[in-house]
């Protein structure tokens, strides 16, 4: 969300394209205080424009820390031709199925409590290796104009990877 948004502010274009993402880091907020948080978009030879976000605690002499990377460029409008999919099949496809009441239930029980307006999945459909998951359309009334996808949504759409981790290893919480 950080990379498209700079990106669209910097570029004044939309649409964008973002690739090459990489996630080193956990962005966590309220323990050891708040957050001053860094982004830079450098432009790269060939007309893209490769970001990274950092962080750093208010008033710690600490470095900062490394959170994501990745590269942004702009885009042409795709060629929208107006498709049927076949939802239902889609789902029929995958041998099991989890709500996300019970989702949300495993994740506490790990130790990540979710509030209610961080709960989006409304079920997920998966086998071992793949998932596709049914996240709510409605989103907290708050500041919702300023993201390009909203962090409740785009959460939501992490979450849906839970189902595929291996039981073996579903005694701790993994962030994506």
């Amino acid at each position: 969300e950080m990379g498209l948004t700079a990106a669209q502010d910097y570029l004044q274009t939309a649409p964008i394209t973002l690739f090459q993402l990489v996630f080193e880091k956990a962005l966590l907020f309220g323990e050891k205080g708040t957050p001053q948080l860094q982004f830079i978009l450098n432009e790269e030879p060939n007309g893209a424009y490769r970001f990274r976000a950092f962080s750093q605690i208010d008033g710690s002499q600490n470095e900062w820390n490394r959170h994501i990377t990745g590269i942004v460029r702009k885009d042409t409008p795709p060629q929208h031709k107006e498709r049927t999919l076949d939802v239902r099949g889609i789902e029929n496809r995958f041998s099991d199925s989890i709500l996300g009441s019970d989702l949300y239930s495993r994740f506490k029980s790990v130790g990540a409590d979710y509030g209610p307006a961080f709960q989006g999945v409304e079920t997920i459909w998966h086998d071992t290796t793949q998932a596709i998951g049914r996240i709510q359309s409605d989103l907290p009334d708050t500041h919702t104009e300023r993201y390009c996808l909203h962090p409740v949504w785009l959460d939501a759409c992490f979450h849906v990877l839970a189902a595929i981790v291996p039981k073996s290893h579903r005694d701790h919480f993994h962030i994506p």
